[in-house]
């Protein structure tokens, strides 16, 4: 009989220092049009074109995450005794100590290191946050342009400190309406929104990057994608909203162009008059369904029992075949069948240009016996 036993040990990055030392930071580039840029579940500061261009780091980059609060929004634990000290059932708030949780939470049997110690550390919220860490690696001296190679116009980008927002889930895991997140990006924006106004079917377009301090030009080309269709799924529709009594099994449906077989399915939640992130996550077209449907995609996303009564709302954002490979791949991101991104040599760049469009449907959820 064999006894197997494991120990854990806490590792200095500072070990692997030659695996790492010499790491020169890369280019990065993320350039996505839209070209239906308006949708509710889109911010107001959304673009139809966004040029992200960020440099990259190592995980041991102190200058990035430096363990501190920068932004100022941390929250200490309420001290409800006034004893200056954090007791057993006072709200933590944000001082949940490393693993960024309560420490009975999740099967987690005891308090962690920098649970309420009164002070912001490493693996907290609102601690080395995308607010805090995006605009450090922003990369705002290019000179970026986008050309419409169908009908020959180019349009320069300019630089905009929020570009585009998103949501993301914290760590409440005990609430998750009050699990969702806010941030915001900086990156290349037309000058003129209404770009999207010179946009039409199938147009090509062809991103221009100029890196004058790393003396590198980058060039990467897209061909617009339509949204996908929603198709009929069984239940009863009104406009654009589905009715679906609670429990109900069966799933809600789309077709796609033939070049978008790869999608991204967001479902929200309706609190407080706006719509919130549930999940994200890949989804692909359904063989059988694609077969039933001559051969044009078809996708398709369960109705779960999560989606408790109330209103939703179920987005699909279709994409490129370029933008697919670099959402969804294994590959290493300087792979080039990942990136369609290339420099002035011909050498691959990190990153993508890619097309992307959205489009989504209301899912009202009733209470047993509720009339529609």
């Amino acid at each position: 009989m064999l006894a197997f036993s494991a120990c854990e040990k806490e590792l200095d990055l500072a070990q692997f220092e030659d695996d790492f030392g010499d790491y020169e930071p890369e280019v990065r580039i993320e350039a996505i049009i839209t070209p239906y840029p308006y949708s509710e579940s889109k911010f107001i500061w959304d673009y139809s074109v966004v040029v992200r261009v960020d440099r990259s780091i190592t995980i041991d980059d102190t200058k990035i995450y430096n363990g501190r609060d920068d932004n100022g929004n941390w929250q200490n634990y309420t001290d409800e005794n006034g004893n200056g000290q954090w007791d057993e059932g006072e709200p933590l708030n944000d001082d949940l100590g490393e693993d960024g949780m309560i420490g009975q939470a999740n099967g987690f049997p005891a308090r962690d290191k920098g649970e309420g110690n009164g002070k912001p550390d490493y693996g907290e919220p609102n601690v080395d946050e995308y607010e805090e860490i995006l605009p450090l690696i922003h990369d705002t001296t290019a000179i970026v342009s986008v050309t419409n190679l169908t009908k020959q116009t180019t349009h320069p980008l300019v630089w905009h400190g929020v570009a585009a927002g998103f949501q993301y889930l914290g760590q409440n895991y005990s609430d998750w309406k009050a699990n969702v997140l806010t941030g915001h990006y900086g990156g290349y924006v037309p000058d003129n929104w209404r770009i999207s106004y010179w946009t039409e079917a199938n147009s090509v377009f062809e991103f221009s990057v100029n890196l004058p301090n790393r003396n590198l030009m980058v060039t990467g080309q897209t061909q617009l994608i339509p949204p996908a269709v929603f198709m009929e799924s069984g239940f009863t529709r009104v406009c654009d909203t589905l009715f679906v009594p609670y429990g109900s099994s069966g799933g809600i449906k789309w077709s796609s162009d033939p070049r978008s077989t790869v999608y991204c399915v967001r479902t929200e939640f309706q609190s407080g008059g706006i719509f919130n992130l549930l999940r994200e996550h890949p989804n692909f077209a359904n063989q059988e369904l694609t077969a039933a449907n001559g051969g044009v995609p078809v996708g398709i996303e369960p109705i779960t029992s999560d989606l408790v009564p109330g209103l939703w709302r179920i987005v699909v954002i279709t994409m490129d075949e370029n933008y697919s490979r670099y959402y969804y791949s294994s590959l290493p991101l300087k792979d080039p069948e990942k990136s369609n991104l290339r420099d002035q040599e011909g050498n691959v760049v990190r990153g993508v240009a890619g097309s992307k469009a959205e489009t989504g449907i209301y899912v009202r959820i009733l209470s047993s016996g509720t009339a529609q």
